[in-house]
């Protein structure tokens, strides 16, 4: 499922900001489900009356996108993933690969162009 508030919550902005922004890309939120995203989310802080993320890198933006972009799938070439990026992420294949070379949660496969999920052991 994709994060509609990624992008919105790049620059700090009031709740009201932020609810007329989820309304022009199609999602209907209460001032409540901004209140509880936020307090669930601990990436996005509130700081004179208006909420923001702080404190995510590059590398997590990417790795969250690709989770979101991978949904139920176990593997996917990169390619696939780039495509499908939202256009504020810039970004290349071999930055891609790096950041799954690095992550806790996917592995890239060694073909060197084909993202796999970790298994999670119980």
């Amino acid at each position: 499922m994709s994060n509609p508030l990624l992008d919105i919550l790049n620059i700090p902005r009031t709740a009201e900001e932020i609810l007329e922004k989820l309304k022009e890309k199609g999602y209907s939120w209460s001032v409540d489900q901004l209140k509880l995203y936020a307090e669930l989310d601990h990436d996005v802080v509130l700081r004179d009356g208006k909420y923001h993320l702080e404190n995510i890198s590059r590398s997590s933006i990417i790795l969250r996108e690709i989770d979101r972009i991978m949904g139920s799938d176990e593997i996917m070439p990169i390619p696939r993933i780039k495509n499908d990026m939202p256009q504020s992420i810039i970004t290349s294949r071999e930055e891609i690969a790096s950041i799954v070379k690095n992550s806790a949660e996917f592995e890239l496969l060694p073909n060197n162009i084909t993202v796999k999920r970790k298994t999670k052991d119980n």
